[in-house]
C-alpha cells in the first residue's frame, strides 16, 4: 500500500491516509501533501489527524493545515507510539 501511495503521490501531489486520531471507530480519510506524510513518519511520535479529532488532554497541536493537524502524542501514548514505530520500522526493513 505505501509503494501505491508513493507512485500515487509524486503524480498527484498529494496522499490518501486514514486519520490518526485515538478514536478506534474512525475510519476517515484525509488528504495530506507527499512531503508532510514523509516528515511525520519520520518521527515517533507525530501523527496527522482531522482537526475536529484533536485531544488537547493527550496531543500538542503542531501545525495545522486546510482540514488536518500534526499532533504529537503526549503523556502514556509516548511509550505506545516509539514501541509500535519501532516494530513498524523493523517489518519495512524486511520486505
Amino acid at each position: 500500500m505505501t509503494e501505491l501511495n508513493e507512485t500515487f503521490g509524486e503524480i498527484i501531489g498529494t496522499f490518501a491516509i486514514a486519520c490518526e486520531c485515538s478514536r478506534i471507530e474512525c475510519v476517515e480519510l484525509l488528504e495530506i501533501p507527499a512531503d508532510a506524510d514523509r516528515s511525520i513518519r519520520e518521527q515517533p511520535r507525530t501523527f496527522a489527524l482531522l482537526t475536529a479529532h484533536i485531544e488537547q488532554d493527550v496531543e500538542r497541536v503542531l501545525p495545522t493545515h486546510d482540514g488536518y493537524a500534526v499532533v504529537e502524542v503526549l503523556g502514556h501514548g509516548v511509550r505506545v507510539a516509539e514501541a509500535t514505530f519501532r516494530r513498524r520500522r523493523v517489518a519495512l526493513s524486511d520486505e
